[in-house]
């Protein structure tokens, strides 16, 4: 979500790889962007994906570093303190079909920004 513009964000995947497996790394994207909006994941898959944030959510909540952040937000972005409180609901309460919907608003293909970064002592691909 942008902090500057209402309604706005960006979903982003950022991979290293060796030079040339771009179109690869690019067609293995689009196929798992359509296979969301085409079905709704498993339950199964959903709940392996949802583990490792909700475990996250318990470590952090031990961590002073995480309290420092959401304390030296209060003032300024106190509408966010209520996103840390419901943080974990919202996270338990994400459904097959919620991520269906996602991928079908969002996961437009015409849509999608692809980007390489090369060193400039690579050859151009071509």
């Amino acid at each position: 979500m942008s902090d500057t513009f209402d309604g706005f964000g960006t979903v982003a995947a950022s991979v290293v790889i060796a030079p040339g497996q771009g179109d690869a790394v690019f067609a293995a994207i689009d196929e798992i962007a359509a296979g969301l909006r085409a079905a709704p994941v498993s339950d199964d898959l959903l709940g392996r994906a949802r583990k490792p944030l909700l475990e996250r959510i318990v470590l952090n909540r031990r961590e002073n570093g995480y309290w420092l952040g959401v304390a030296s937000q209060a003032q300024l972005r106190a509408d966010r303190l209520n996103r840390v409180r419901s943080l974990e609901a919202r996270i338990r309460a994400v459904t097959p079909a919620m991520l269906q919907a996602a991928a079908r608003r969002y996961l437009v293909e015409e849509k999608a920004l692809r980007i390489r970064i090369r060193h400039k002592s690579l050859k151009p691909v071509r």
